[in-house]
């Protein structure tokens, strides 16, 4: 799965922030608001609004970054501490932590409007408020300005996973936060009715840096947690469909198992008492016998598997290219799969379960799940 460097957030969180308009200072000044664009050298486009006291820029993973005025010799100048945007007639300079990281950034368009909110007012709390399906994870909620708002997620006891549907519009987003642990394991997906509609994930203690970009690696993340505490799942529309006041359904689906406890406090993801194997989310490791591809012959797979109790949990098989397949159970019985194409299919063979997804097929003794 792709990731982002730290740098190179960095670099897409600020590049979007330097938005500015010609004669912004005088704009700003007046309290005149100006919907502003600028071409940069790299081929990027970025957009913002100028308000009397502050630009709001729209960024690839955090729409409606606030950059506060701040004093300067010449031209506008707008910083948070870390980020500054330096705007002077037509061309815009961005810095962070005094570093140049964009330049040669002109004004393409700019459009005069009244003065207003950085985004559009929140939507009605009946609207608003996430359906929760599947495992039924609790959730508060808190509007902040400009239909930003803020939603956690509790698991229901016991659960390892839950389901969230919502709708977000225009510059809307919405943070679901989400309480985990170092070293659990995490697959954070989300289906969507608007292509532009994506989510990010930001750890705990950062409000602007994400350790996943959905706009750059897609609708789906999975992988170990590396930090305990609040991990912010940001849902969003990119600017271009933002800016045309597109609205987007979707439904996101989060689990969270292994080690450290079980996520939201749902009191324990992992069999009471069974230990994970050193240096790894799993309760056990080994491997099971496989047949790759229509021709392929029997071999071997490495799997992992944690274990929820119940023979509930799930196995992530590696193939020996180093692909993966995350194969669920429900009670003892395989209920679907994830990472594989083809269809699933799965039957029971005296103490295994043989599961195919595809045209590959995997035999799971009873034991990898219950344990033993």
């Amino acid at each position: 799965m792709k990731k982002l460097s730290a740098l190179t957030s960095i670099t897409l969180l600020t590049s979007l922030a330097l938005l500015g308009c010609n004669n912004a200072k005088t704009d700003t000044a007046a309290g005149q608001g100006a919907l502003v664009t600028y071409q940069c050298k790299d081929g990027h486009e970025f957009t913002a609004r100028l308000a009397a006291d502050e630009a709001v820029a729209d960024l690839p993973d955090r729409p409606n970054l606030a950059l506060p005025l701040v004093e300067s010799d010449s031209g506008t100048t707008y910083s948070d501490g870390s980020t500054k945007l330096m705007i002077d007639g037509e061309k815009a300079v961005v810095e962070v932590n005094n570093a140049i990281v964009l330049t040669e950034c002109v004004l393409k368009t700019s459009t005069a409007e009244a003065e207003q909110p950085a985004t559009a007012p929140a939507e009605s709390a009946s609207a608003n408020n996430a359906t929760a399906t599947n495992n039924q994870p609790t959730a508060s909620s808190s509007a902040g300005s400009g239909g930003n708002r803020t939603q956690r997620v509790q698991f229901a006891s016991g659960a390892t996973s839950a389901t969230v549907e919502d709708r977000i519009v225009g510059y809307d987003s919405v943070d679901y936060v989400l309480n985990a642990q170092a070293g659990q394991y995490a697959n954070i997906s989300m289906a969507t009715d608007n292509g532009a509609n994506y989510f990010n994930i930001l750890p705990p203690g950062s409000n602007d840096e994400a350790i996943f970009v959905g706009s750059t690696s897609g609708n789906q993340y999975e992988g170990t947690l590396p930090a305990s505490g609040d991990y912010k799942i940001r849902v969003y529309l990119m600017r271009s469909a933002a800016r045309r006041d597109e609205a987007a359904n979707y439904r996101l689906e989060m689990v969270v198992a292994g080690s450290g406890g079980s996520a939201s406090g749902s009191g324990g993801s992992n069999v009471q008492d069974d230990a994970l194997v050193a240096g790894t989310p799993y309760n056990a490791t080994g491997n099971i016998s496989c047949v790759i591809g229509r021709d392929g012959a029997d071999g071997s797979c490495a799997f992992g598997v944690v274990r929820e109790g119940g023979g509930s949990g799930f196995v992530e098989v590696t193939h020996p290219n180093g692909s993966a397949v995350s194969i669920y159970f429900q009670n003892g019985e395989a209920v679907g799969a994830e990472g594989g194409s083809g269809a699933f299919s799965a039957s029971r063979q005296g103490d295994q379960t043989v599961v195919f997804v595809g045209e590959n097929r995997y035999v799971l003794p009873d034991a990898i799940i219950y344990g033993g």
